[in-house]
């Protein structure tokens, strides 16, 4: 491991909100960073599936120089100003993809949600028992600063009942060159089944603005795979290669590489409980992070941490069918 951090003892400990999804300001900048600084986002699923919030944590030289957590949040008609009131994102969050000004989430039976990083509100941390407007002020639960969503790409409601449509699972952000446009990756996951599928959508120019879509305002997908893995927690594409992550209950998980669209994968041990993937390609780094607490009664090699490798040492080791 090559970089990485904790978090506090409640955020290490709670069953209430799970880390989820990864990604990095180097997803969002060529700089690799967001207001000049180095940072690494982590999303977190409301057990129950009932909220989201995403952690800021900046990047030091010394390591993580100190993190905050940021309430995700679904605008609604209410009493606030122009009528407008905001409620809890009620999604899994299982990934996180970062580009420009915007923060793509997961929705898994749905498809994705956008949320405008450069949009985010203050709010008053007054009253914990309160989230949205009430007496001309906002609140969310204790939280400082909201993050609002300001679009959605949805399956069609019937293909995805009636046809299973795909899953997404986790997201990452990646490119097929180092000269490529980037790519959203969105996956699924299959517990102990084969089948598991993964869909490329293409990425505007600027980082801003909607996902490039046809003339009836649908998105076409530019790649897709089916794959023989089970247990997919993340995939990321990097220069030609694909990465997936696999879990294996309170077991160690694998990370597989196919290297330039091979069949034959070299595979790697990795964490216990693993989760997304996310590239800092200027640092020359794969990101994750692992979901379970530290249980020393059930599982003494869980906990949550995020952590870092690099990427030039992953294609070593004997290929694997």
């Amino acid at each position: 491991m090559l970089a990485g951090f904790g978090w506090d003892e409640e955020d290490s400990a709670t069953a209430r909100w799970y880390p989820q999804g990864i990604t990095t300001s180097h997803d969002a900048s060529p700089e690799g960073t967001w207001e000049g600084r180095e940072v690494v986002l982590v999303s977190w699923g409301l057990d129950g599936r009932e909220g989201v919030r995403v952690s800021f944590a900046e990047l030091g030289p010394a390591g993580v120089e100190g993190y905050r957590h940021v309430l995700l949040v679904e605008p609604i008609a209410g009493h606030g100003p122009a009528n407008v009131d905001f409620k809890r994102v009620p999604v899994h969050a299982g990934g996180i993809a970062w580009h420009g000004s915007h923060l793509y989430v997961a929705d898994t039976l749905r498809g994705m949600r956008a949320f405008d990083v450069e949009g985010m509100l203050e709010v008053s941390t007054a009253r914990a028992d309160v989230l949205g407007f009430r007496d001309g002020r906002a609140y969310a639960e204790g939280y400082r600063f909201v993050m609002p969503q300001v679009g959605a790409y949805q399956l069609p409601i019937l293909r995805s009942i009636l046809a299973r449509g795909p899953r997404f699972s986790f997201l990452s952000l990646g490119r097929t060159s180092p000269d490529a446009l980037p790519t959203l990756l969105a996956g699924e996951y299959r517990d102990r089944r084969p089948g598991a599928r993964l869909v490329a959508w293409p990425l505007p120019d600027s980082g801003a603005g909607k996902l490039p879509s046809t003339g009836a305002g649908s998105l076409r997908a530019s790649e897709a795979w089916v794959t023989q893995r089970t247990n997919l927690q993340g995939a990321l594409q990097l220069d030609g290669h694909m990465l997936l992550a696999s879990s294996a209950g309170r077991r160690p998980g694998s990370l597989a590489v196919y290297r330039g669209g091979g069949l034959a994968a070299v595979s790697h041990p990795w964490a216990t409980g693993p989760e997304d993937l996310a590239l800092a390609a200027g640092r020359e780094l794969l990101f994750s992070l692992t979901e379970r607490r530290y249980d020393s009664t059930s599982c003494r090699r869980c906990g949550r941490v995020v952590f870092a490798v690099g990427t030039s040492g992953l294609g070593a080791g004997p290929a694997q069918p």
